[in-house]
């Protein structure tokens, strides 16, 4: 008897569920089920519209599965155009077929592809889809028939038309208009979201590209916070852009938490809108690694975002832009960590340094792609300009100002110089002028006038916001070395402090020497042998004046560095011997702490004076700086997702 009743449950549960059984599952949002029993709905009857339907739908909403999504939503279009009768849950079917169609084909950055599921649409239902018409548009840049239908969409009476329409303008003014312009649609776009007590996430996080269009720090920061504290359920991870921007302002212990934010706030978006940013995700994180000192686990993240790019369809930027992006910060990720490797070269016998020194010689091969790949994207003008002009809708996110002055050495002096007269043409507000005179300053640096790019320099300084910290602080480091070449001693040990002071780590990465006085004031082999490497340093110049380096202690050694007046601007813990090693291995090790310690990202300390350091001053710094690193070990110690 139970064998018989098993046999008849297994045969009722295998019994293929009807057409109204799976579209009520996917109604009622089990998509789980649902997927299940549409598949087994299609098993049955290969030929049924609800079940491609249903698939295509749990596909792109559930797991983000895109290509197959699209493959089960065009056979259901197909299903109903050629079918005889049209029932009412056909033609329903078909009309959010082709929505979802147009949707999916979107966001796999299709077009012209979405265009055709939406003229399908509106031939046949109403209606009109007008709304969805103004992104791909916007995105083939066909202006006029985007900003027609942006227009439409917003003076018409369906509420989540006008939202699609506002959002869409906020895009094209971005894309298309001026800075100005920009602002204010963005500004529309948030009052009517807000007015309507509409989930804020993409109009406060469009709005937020828009402010720093206009140089509006704060504002950003602002709409950036409302932004996250969205639903969570669209394709803008705001604590992307606010580990950018925190960044740029010199506050590293909130960049890192920013980002640490931003990957659970990734985990917790659906499917279809985590696999929209996955790449932008790693590359934050990368440029945070960036500054922070840490070439090898940056350069993970980034080889990963530009093997596996974002799907970009929902994102006004081009794919272009964003690997001009990802490849520039490869780019530096590379060479930073060649800086490393001199460092630590320093220590090493005599034979080791001159290898490593030819083999420094030797043109890396994914170098010589990677910047062949820049010159080629940039040498189309508008992307050019947008990677010169500060804050633009081609560069925020990808190529922040503080790392403008990289394109000087890919693309040559000459051609950023005039890439830059052009911008100074084409640039609306006169705010604008000081970033461009910040880079500007940096061509006369690296063509060997120091008097030019003193003169450039002082004014861009004069003039950025203090929110700009890195970047004023890789200007001060060119405007120090300029003094330097000229002689003027004093203006320049007073711009290498201020350069401290914001972005220890620019020394790295503009492979800038600072004027120092080594003293070994410590007994045994291994202090003896970080003395003679300090002198060999590629982050000293050894000699008579500038700051002072010293080596401290007994048995356990450390290094002190301190301003010209003596104030301490770092200091390493005291590194004991390892139990097992040589001399050298010690020294290596103590060499390391210090290098770590005295080039790497500041922790909050923008706004403090060096002079005024006192020791519990730097003992807190350490301590806030043990932590930015554990949490930077855990975000480079995480597992790569699948892509």
């Amino acid at each position: 008897m139970i064998s018989i009743l098993s046999a008849t449950w297994t045969a009722l549960a295998l019994a293929a569920p009807t057409e109204d059984e799976v579209l009520a599952l996917h109604d009622a949002g089990k998509w789980i089920e649902a997927r299940t029993a549409a598949e087994a709905l299609l098993a049955e009857q290969p030929g049924s519209q609800i079940g491609h339907y249903v698939l295509g739908r749990v596909l792109w909403i559930e797991e983000g599965d895109l290509a197959p999504a699209r493959r089960h939503l065009e056979r259901a279009v197909a299903l109903y155009v050629a079918q005889d009768d049209e029932p009412d849950v056909a033609w329903r079917t078909n009309a959010y077929a082709l929505e979802t169609l147009a949707g999916v084909r979107q966001e796999m950055a299709d077009h012209r592809g979405q265009l055709e599921a939406l003229d399908a649409h509106d031939d046949a239902y109403d209606p009109d889809l007008i709304g969805q018409r103004a992104w791909p548009n916007m995105m083939l840049d066909r202006e006029h028939r985007a900003r027609e239908h942006a227009r439409d969409a917003i003076e018409g009476e369906i509420r989540w038309q006008q939202t699609l329409g506002y959002t869409a303008m906020c895009a094209i003014e971005a894309r298309f208009g001026s800075r100005e312009d920009a602002w204010d649609a963005c500004q529309a776009a948030v009052t009517f979201e807000r007015d309507s007590g509409s989930d804020m996430q993409i109009a406060a996080s469009n709005a937020s590209g828009a402010a720093l269009y206009v140089f509006r720090f704060e504002e950003a920061e602002a709409l950036l916070h409302e932004s996250a504290a969205g639903s969570g359920q669209e394709v803008a991870n705001p604590w992307a852009r606010l580990a950018l921007l925190t960044l740029a302002q010199g506050r590293g212990e909130e960049a890192v938490d920013a980002v640490v934010r931003m990957r659970r706030f990734k985990q917790q978006q659906p499917p279809s809108m985590r696999d929209q940013a996955r790449a932008e995700v790693d590359a934050v994180a990368a440029t945070v690694m960036l500054a922070a000192g840490h070439p090898t686990e940056g350069l993970t993240l980034i080889d990963r975002a530009i093997a596996f790019p974002d799907r970009g369809g929902l994102s006004s930027g081009a794919a272009e832009d964003t690997l001009v992006g990802h490849t520039l910060l490869r780019l530096a990720l590379r060479q930073l960590q060649r800086e490393l490797r001199r460092e630590r070269r320093a220590v090493e016998p005599w034979w080791r340094r001159a290898w490593g020194g030819l083999v420094d010689l030797w043109p890396d091969p994914q170098d010589v792609a990677d910047r062949a790949v820049v010159r080629a994207a940039l040498s189309d003008y508008r992307r050019l300009m947008g990677s010169v002009r500060p804050y633009t809708a081609h560069s925020p996110d990808v190529l922040p100002p503080w790392r403008h002055g990289q394109l000087v050495g890919i693309l040559g002096p000459g051609v950023v110089s005039a890439a830059i007269q052009q911008a100074r043409q084409v640039e609306t507000l006169p705010e604008a002028a000081a970033w461009l005179d910040a880079l500007q300053a940096e061509v006369a640096w690296r063509l060997g006038d120091p008097a030019r790019a003193r003169e450039l320099g002082g004014r861009a300084l004069e003039s950025l916001p203090e929110a700009e910290a890195l970047l004023r602080g890789r200007t001060a480091a060119i405007l120090a070395d300029a003094a330097w070449a000229q002689g003027d001693r004093a203006e320049a040990l007073s711009l290498y402090e201020r350069a401290l002071q914001v972005d220890p780590g620019v020394m790295r990465r503009l492979s800038i020497a600072l004027p120092a006085v080594v003293r070994v004031d410590a007994d045994g082999a291994a202090a003896a042998l970080v003395g003679a490497a300090l002198q060999r340093s590629p982050r000293l110049a050894p000699g008579s004046e500038g700051f002072a380096v010293s080596v401290e202690g007994g048995a356990a050694p450390r290094v002190c560095l301190r301003s010209p007046q003596g104030a301490l601007i770092a200091c390493t813990e005291p590194v004991p011997a390892p139990e097992e090693g040589t001399p050298r291995d010690h020294a290596r090790a103590v060499l390391d702490a210090f290098h770590d310690r005295a080039f790497s990202m500041p922790l909050g300390l923008s706004a403090v004076d060096l002079r005024s350091l006192d020791s519990q001053t730097v003992v807190a710094q350490e301590a806030r700086r043990e932590r930015v690193e554990a949490l930077l070990q855990e975000l480079g110690g995480e597992a790569p997702s699948d892509p």
